[in-house]
């Protein structure tokens, strides 16, 4: 057993946002990996470019929130502040998704600078992976890394209008034409046969449960309360490019049926709560009647 490191980056925040700690310096966390054979040389180079990116983003970080600056998107938000959107972009979102919205090496967070992406992810959807966080609420017993929730409702830093600065500020990337997505688009597919699909085109990414690490986690409660249907459809026909998922070209119903067991993943009850939470509640019930 040989040890490894990679990148981590602390978050900390109260309910009243105040201790929310984003500039800190990246840390190096310990992690043991078997068969690692990271050599002195590449570690040092590890350590050179953790120090490198660290002053990149502080830097950007204080000339953009550096009142006296010109800056284009300049508004003032909900807390009477005066501050652009590219510095609540660079404060909040850089560390993982990258100053350009191409993720940082070693992270798992999506590019955000994505056509793919923006154009079938409208502002409501990325407002809502903001304020919500993701994988959302249901991914806590879940490994790997989560983006906290951001808006102060959930006990994150940010007011409604702080969030809408930086969706506007993502959304300036969109150069491509959206796609139209038909709100009332619901697909009619088998889920056991989209669970055949999904076994030989998703699964090796995102896992057989919708809950890999290394890939958007599609059972998430997010993903599942703001994604239509026609959302997903589109996705899987256009892939995500910049992240290594490519565009699938399935019979239309494949897709129809993939579509249908990616949202089973994490089906929302009329509470709003997923499968999952309302297995786990029913459990619980269970048990106390024992």
């Amino acid at each position: 057993m040989k040890s490894a490191y990679r990148f981590g980056w602390p978050r900390r925040f109260g309910r009243d946002g105040t201790r929310y700690f984003v500039f800190r310096r990246f840390e190096l966390r310990r992690l043991e990996v078997q068969g690692s054979g990271i050599s002195r040389g590449h570690w040092n180079g590890l350590k050179a470019s953790t120090a490198a990116w660290s002053a990149l983003v502080l830097l950007l970080g204080l000339t953009a929130c550096d009142p006296n600056a010109a800056g284009d998107g300049r508004s003032k938000n909900g807390d009477g502040g005066d501050e652009d959107s590219a510095a609540m972009y660079v404060r909040y979102c850089a560390a993982c998704h990258g100053v350009d919205g191409l993720t940082v090496a070693n992270n798992d967070a999506p590019n955000l600078n994505s056509q793919a992406l923006l154009r079938v992810a409208d502002d409501e959807f990325l407002r809502a992976s903001i304020a919500e966080g993701r994988p959302g609420a249901n991914g806590r017993p879940h490994p790997g890394v989560k983006m906290s929730a951001y808006a102060s409702s959930e006990g994150g830093p940010l007011t409604d209008d702080q969030i809408g600065q930086i969706v506007d500020y993502v959304a300036q990337w969109r150069t491509e034409e959206k796609v139209f997505l038909d709100p009332t688009w619901r697909s009619a597919g088998d889920i056991e046969a989209g669970r055949t699909v999904w076994d030989r085109e998703c699964a090796a990414c995102h896992g057989d449960d919708g809950w890999a690490e290394g890939a958007p986690r599609l059972a998430g409660e997010t993903f599942q309360r703001h994604a239509s249907d026609d959302f997903i459809r589109r996705s899987i026909e256009l892939g995500r490019p910049e992240g290594g998922m490519p565009g699938f070209r399935l019979e239309p119903d494949e897709l129809e049926d993939v579509v249908a067991f990616v949202r089973s993943l994490g089906a929302l009850d009329e509470d709003g709560a997923t499968g999952a939470d309302s297995d786990a509640a029913s459990g619980a019930d269970e048990a106390g009647e024992g």
